[in-house]
């Protein structure tokens, strides 16, 4: 991108028309399935069943389109949440 075919806008003048959210897209799953997932990372490297493809393969077989493995990312920044 040629920084001079766009005008320099601040990037609060950019930002004052978008929406946006708070929190992650996992933040949205539910306790079970995040918990499952957090599992997944939370084992040892060396012993770990599943890495971020199968684990977003599976969650996109359950019909959770958002999944990537990027976003899956979020979950090693997170407590597991707690049985209800």
């Amino acid at each position: 991108m040629n920084a001079m075919s766009n005008p320099h806008i601040t990037l609060e003048e950019f930002a004052k028309d978008k929406t946006s959210t708070i929190g992650a897209w996992i933040d949205d799953l539910p306790d079970d399935i995040f918990n499952e997932v957090w599992d997944a990372f939370a084992a040892p490297a060396g012993s770990r069943r599943y890495g971020k493809v199968v684990i977003c393969e599976w969650l996109l077989s359950m019909g959770y389109e958002g999944a990537t493995q990027g976003k899956l990312h979020a979950v090693t920044t997170r407590e597991r949440r707690e049985e209800k």
